[in-house]
C-alpha cells in the first residue's frame, strides 16, 4: 500500500481537482496544463526550450518505458515545471537507457504526479482550454493556491538554445539561427546537411546578421509569444526585404508571420504531438507531422501581396506553412523531420538549403 506521504493532488485555475501520487521531487509545481500524445520522449520534451512553463500531461497511459538516455536532452536543463501521468515505469527496458525517469525527476528537481486519470483530464482541457494549473505533493493551502492560479502568470525569461553541439569541418553554408529557444534537433537538422551555424540571441539586429555574412537566416522554434520580441520583429522585417534564404520554424514561423502583416489566433488546447497530418493546400497528399504549439496563423490575416498559405492542417484547417512574396523565405508551424517525409515531398530544410544553393551560385530566387 502506497504511504500517505505519497498522495498528490493537481489543482486547475478552474477548479477541477485530479488526485494521484507524487513522483519525482516533491513540492509545489505551477504552470500552462496541457496534454501531449507522444508515447515515448518524455525525456526531450522536459528539457525542450519551447516547453519551458509547462506542466506536461500524457495521453499515453505508461510513460517512461525507455528511460532517459543525456545525449538525447534539447536544452541544457529542464524547461518543463513538471509532470504529469497515468502510470510512470520505474524499471525501464532499453538498451539505451542510463537512468529511469522517476530518478530523473528527482535529480533535476521537477515535481510530478502519477496516478492521475489522464483521459478525464485531457477530455476537461479539450472542452475548457489548456489553463494554469499547479501540481502539489506537499502540505498546502488549496484555496489560496487556486486564487494564484485565477491570477495572470509572470512572463518567463527567454530560454536559450544548448550552446554545444557538434559543427561539420566542412560546410556547404553558414547559417545564422536567431535563438528563440531553439531545440538541439533543429540544430542537428542543419549540421547533418552541411550547415555551420551560428546562434544569435533575439535582439539581434540586421547590422549583427549582416556582419557575418550567412548564406542564409533561420528563425528558430522555442516558447510562443502572442506578441513576438520587438527586436526580433524588427529584424524579421527587414530580412524579408533584403533578399537573404529565410526559414522560419515554429514559434519562429510565427514571428516571420506577424513581420509579413499576419495576425495569430489562439488555439483552444493546441497541437502537441507526433501525429498532426498536414497537406500541401492542393490536397493530394498528407504527411505526419511533429507540433508542440497553441497559436496559429489567422488565414484571413494573410494578405496574398506578401504571403501565400501553402500547407493546412487536415484536422482543423488552420494553417501550417507560409511562402513569402518577392523573398526566398518559407515558414513552418511544425518541426522539420531528418529525413524526407513519407510522401517523397521535399521538406522545409531542403527548399531552405536550395534556396542558399541558389543564392551561392548568383541566380534570382523563383
Amino acid at each position: 500500500m502506497r504511504e500517505q506521504s505519497e498522495k498528490a493532488v493537481l489543482l486547475l485555475a478552474d477548479g477541477r481537482r485530479f488526485e494521484g501520487r507524487g513522483l519525482g521531487a516533491r513540492g509545489i509545481a505551477t504552470g500552462e496544463v496541457v496534454f501531449h500524445t507522444s508515447g515515448t520522449s518524455t525525456h526531450q520534451l522536459l528539457t525542450t526550450p519551447a516547453c519551458q512553463g509547462q506542466l506536461i500531461a500524457f495521453t499515453t497511459p505508461l510513460i517512461g518505458n525507455c528511460g532517459v538516455n543525456q545525449s538525447d536532452a534539447q536544452g541544457d536543463g529542464v524547461f518543463a515545471a513538471g509532470l504529469i501521468v497515468r502510470e510512470c515505469c520505474k524499471e525501464p527496458s532499453n538498451f539505451r537507457s542510463e537512468q529511469s525517469l522517476p530518478d530523473f525527476l528527482a535529480q533535476k528537481g521537477v515535481v510530478g504526479i502519477e496516478g492521475v486519470d489522464t483521459r478525464a483530464l485531457t477530455r476537461h482541457l479539450r472542452d475548457f482550454g489548456a489553463q494554469r494549473g499547479a501540481i502539489v505533493s506537499v502540505a498546502a493551502d488549496e484555496a489560496a493556491l487556486l486564487q494564484e492560479l485565477q491570477t495572470p502568470a509572470a512572463a518567463l525569461p527567454a530560454p536559450r538554445a544548448a550552446r554545444l553541439f557538434d559543427q561539420p569541418e566542412d560546410a556547404a553554408y553558414h547559417v545564422a539561427v536567431i535563438d528563440l529557444g531553439c531545440c538541439r534537433d533543429l540544430l542537428l537538422c542543419l549540421t547533418s546537411r552541411g550547415c555551420h551555424v551560428t546562434l544569435l540571441d533575439p535582439d539581434a539586429t540586421f547590422a549583427d546578421i549582416k556582419a557575418l555574412s550567412p548564406d542564409g537566416v533561420l528563425f528558430s522554434d522555442g516558447p510562443e509569444r502572442p506578441q513576438p520580441p520587438a527586436t526580433a520583429l524588427e529584424t524579421a522585417k527587414t530580412l524579408l526585404a533584403s533578399g537573404l534564404p529565410l526559414l522560419g520554424v515554429d514559434a519562429g514561423h510565427e514571428l516571420l508571420a506577424v513581420a509579413a502583416g499576419c495576425r495569430l489566433l489562439p488555439l483552444t488546447t493546441g497541437h502537441r504531438g507526433p501525429n498532426q497530418p498536414v497537406s500541401p493546400t492542393d490536397g493530394k497528399t498528407t504527411f505526419t507531422t511533429t507540433q508542440r504549439h497553441a497559436l496559429a496563423v489567422d488565414p484571413a490575416s494573410v494578405d496574398p501581396a506578401r504571403a501565400a498559405v501553402t500547407q493546412v492542417n487536415r484536422n482543423d484547417g488552420s494553417v501550417e506553412a507560409l511562402r513569402y512574396v518577392n523573398a526566398p523565405a518559407l515558414s513552418i508551424q511544425y518541426l522539420p523531420g531528418v529525413a524526407l517525409d513519407p510522401t517523397g515531398r521535399a521538406g522545409a530544410v531542403e527548399d531552405f538549403l536550395a534556396a542558399m544553393a541558389q543564392r551561392k551560385e548568383g541566380a534570382p530566387h523563383a
